[in-house]
């Protein structure tokens, strides 16, 4: 197999475009507490109750987000079906590092 074999390099991108993915769910989750904590200081500032060991869930950001990136991926020729699957598991993901 030479150095330029194709699959190779396709592979080697793709460990890169993993680890990538990787970093960029690390920065999310931390921004999803930062979040949740933004979101608790405003529910005891309007004396909302949140329960504590609950992620405060914000279905109509959670929608607008679904919206843009269903939107996005339409343009790109991706499957919708499999892009919302895959941003449903990032939302749940984010949520359950609010807790």
């Amino acid at each position: 197999m030479s150095e330029t074999d194709p699959l190779t390099e396709a592979r080697k991108l793709i460990d890169i475009i993993d680890d990538k993915m990787l970093d960029l769910l690390v920065q999310r989750s931390r921004l999803s507490v930062v979040a949740a904590r933004a979101k608790a200081a405003a529910s005891a500032d309007t004396a909302i109750d949140l329960d504590k060991d609950k992620p405060a869930i914000d279905q109509v950001r959670e929608d607008e987000i679904l919206t843009r990136i269903c939107e996005r991926a339409s343009e790109a020729s991706l499957d919708l079906c499999t892009t919302e699957d895959i941003f449903r598991a990032v939302l749940a993901f984010s949520r359950a590092h609010q807790k």
